[in-house]
């Protein structure tokens, strides 16, 4: 009998926007749902019903969303960070956890080379002052870029990617990150400092660096009153990983000549101090939505859900079988009080909308999705059960 990939009754959830060619992929395979702008309670109601959720910044997946994702196997990121998802309390439920952590590298460090061109050409106040009929030519002096001194904290991908752009402005480039080989720093044309050096060098300093709790509040009122008085600091990473109040204290008491900031500590920051601050330019975290980044991104992570959930089947589109209970073997640990959640939900809406999938393995079937639900079955005194088979020596499995 020859096989084919066919829809399985996996179903997966986007819960942001994201580029349209990733869900025309899913579509392929899965049936999908798009339902943005869900409230943590929203979530927590229909998640239980999904093999799969894609989220951008938004979402936020929480250890609460979790525990009621009793068919939940991906969570998937569609950008690089995964600050919104509560990585250790999906991995303890055995859900994998995927980003695309290089589609907005190139877009980012575009983004980042903007804002520092804006800064030192004061571009939004010439563009501003002169819509209102003011021709400010003679006071809108700018700094030049060649032989100033770029400050990079972060030297990942991005940052990397952002010291390309600088060099090729000739400004000389200083970098601070854990672990970086004097070999990769010759390799890549910048000099390695400490975080005390490069905030004192630095003309303009950029922050490159996931949130985590090291980086929460990393650029302090300590950091920041090393930084010279004419120089300026450039956030396209987190917000959180600047001390806002500290921040805006040194703005105001101009011990900073001014800021571009394209992420905030709470978003969407339209009340923000901060962002209305006149020594800062403000984005609505931008630096990754430029087309080319969203697709790559939403693409990335619909092929990564594809390698881990997509299986083959039989022609049969269903390969529904009737089986008995006592010849179905989970092949994973169970979490108690996910069962027990997932038979209130049963003896309340009376259907399972999600048959597992098993493979038939000597006289027994192993279950390869849906080891809660067949779990919860059993505790529930059913005799049989109906569930979708795949064959195990499926290369695709």
């Amino acid at each position: 009998m020859t096989k084919q990939k066919q829809k399985l009754k996996q179903r997966i959830l986007v819960a942001d926007k994201i580029h349209q060619a990733g869900i025309d992929k899913l579509k392929g395979y899965f049936e999908v749902d798009v339902k943005t702008g869900l409230t943590e309670d929203d979530l927590r109601q229909v998640i239980g019903n999904y093999h799969a959720i894609i989220v951008r910044s938004a979402t936020k997946i929480t250890a609460k969303v979790i525990e009621d994702a009793y068919n939940l196997r991906v969570i998937a990121r569609a950008g690089a960070g995964l600050d919104n998802v509560d990585v250790t309390a999906a991995r303890a439920q055995g859900i994998e956890v995927v980003n695309a952590p290089n589609a907005n590298t190139q877009a980012v460090a575009e983004h980042t080379m903007g804002l520092i061109l804006a800064l030192a050409r004061r571009l939004p106040e010439a563009d501003s002052s002169l819509k209102k009929g003011q021709w400010k030519k003679a006071s809108l002096m700018g700094t030049g870029l060649y032989g100033r001194n770029l400050g990079i904290v972060g030297f990942g991908k991005i940052g990397r990617q952002v010291a390309h752009r600088a060099l090729a402005f000739g400004m000389n480039v200083i970098v601070n990150q854990r672990r970086l080989t004097p070999e990769l720093a010759l390799e890549e044309g910048v000099k390695a400092v400490d975080l005390i050096d490069l905030l004192t060098l630095s003309d303009f300093v950029t922050l490159h660096l996931p949130l985590k709790p090291e980086t929460r509040g990393l650029m302090g009122r300590e950091q920041l009153a090393l930084m010279k008085p004419e120089a300026y600091l450039i956030n396209t990473a987190r917000g959180a990983i600047i001390d806002e109040s500290a921040l805006l204290e040194a703005l105001d008491e101009k011990r900073l000549a001014g800021a571009a900031l394209d992420v905030f500590a709470r978003e969407p920051a339209i009340d923000s101090r901060l962002a209305q601050h006149p020594r800062v330019i403000a984005t609505p975290h931008i630096a990754a939505s430029t087309g080319d980044a969203q697709r790559a991104a939403a693409v990335t992570v619909a092929e990564k859900i594809l390698d881990i959930i997509s299986v083959s089947v039989e022609d049969n589109p269903l390969s529904l079988q009737v089986m008995a209970l006592d010849k179905v073997q989970p092949h994973e640990e169970i979490d108690p009080k996910r069962v027990q959640r997932l038979i209130a939900r049963l003896e309340q809406e009376k259907i399972l909308k999600n048959p597992p999938v098993v493979t038939k393995w000597g006289g027994h079937y192993v279950v390869l999705d849906g080891a809660t639900r067949v779990t919860a079955l059993k505790e529930m005194g059913f005799k049989y059960i109906v569930a979708q088979t795949v064959s195990h020596d499926d290369q695709n499995l």
